[in-house]
């Protein structure tokens, strides 16, 4: 995001490549970023500000300035401002996000201010006091852009389970969207499932029943929808299986698909059926 500092009645503090208002003082914020989500998709973002201009910071340390990040996502809609402290994180739901998501650090006014003035103005503004409004801006550093890749959400996180009152109680339906997969259930069997999620040795069960069916489903979702490649849970398939240097076949083959599958999760299915009866 740039600003054409002239747009403002009074000077704003800039990266140097977008203004002129400063002659010396600068702000910056350093942000990073995680490599991986919780499984609930939350994440933190931690940041660190850096300002120079005495003025400004002055203002901060009184309450009459805030640091603020603005993230911005055009695709959900998501828009929303961060107050920040010096240094610190923010906690965030990865699942908010999908395609880009701009990131823009700025300092913004909180109480309106009568004679504000720096002695790191440019010469032009030197026998110049600016009233100040809350919510006028008074700095900002260069936006940072992101795609909601650079968060690597696993697959598993993108499938949800739910109690269905309408089905069979011991039943289960898949259903894709845009951003999950949900597998919805019969009251009997979400018992049944809760409690034997409890037992690690219950894990082939789920992979070569439940699993297999949402995967098998997922890939023929991609293989006949066009669109599907855009899904959440679609991105995070694909990385799984080229992890295992498995691709998406060109055509639903039923047979294909599930022997497929059956490589994908293998590991975690029959492969440890051997198992259960220990201990």
């Amino acid at each position: 995001m740039k600003f054409d500092t002239q747009s403002f009645p009074y000077p704003v503090l800039t990266p140097i490549d977008q203004g002129d208002d400063y002659i010396d003082g600068s702000f910056e914020c350093v942000l990073g970023f995680p490599e991986n989500v919780n499984d609930d998709g939350t994440f933190s973002l931690s940041y660190i500000n850096m300002l120079s201009v005495v003025e400004i910071q002055e203002l901060i340390d009184r309450g009459s300035a805030n640091f603020v990040i603005e993230i911005n996502c055009a695709e959900t809609l998501f828009r929303k401002a961060f107050l920040l402290g010096p240094r610190g994180e923010i906690d965030l739901n990865a699942y908010d996000f999908h395609g880009g998501v701009s990131f823009t650090p700025m300092i913004v006014v909180a109480d309106r201010l009568e004679e504000y003035t720096s002695v790191d103005l440019n010469p032009e503004y030197e026998t110049q006091y600016f009233q100040l409004m809350p919510g006028d801006l008074l700095a900002i550093d260069n936006s940072v852009a992101k795609n909601v890749d650079f968060i690597k959400l696993s697959f598993e996180t993108l499938v949800r389970i739910r109690t269905d009152h309408t089905l069979d109680p011991n039943t289960y339906s898949i259903e894709t969207t845009p951003n999950f997969i949900y597998i919805a259930m019969g009251e009997k069997l979400r018992e049944q499932w809760t409690l034997l999620s409890k037992n690690r040795k219950s894990e082939p069960i789920f992979a070569m029943t439940i699993f297999k069916d949402c995967l098998v489903l997922a890939i023929q979702e991609l293989v006949l929808n066009e669109d599907a490649l855009q899904y959440k849970w679609a991105n995070a398939l694909v990385k799984k299986l080229n992890e295992r240097e498995l691709s998406v076949p060109k055509q639903f083959d039923f047979n294909e698909v599930n022997i497929l599958v059956q490589s994908l999760i293998g590991h975690l299915g029959l492969a440890k059926l051997p198992s259960l009866g220990e201990g």
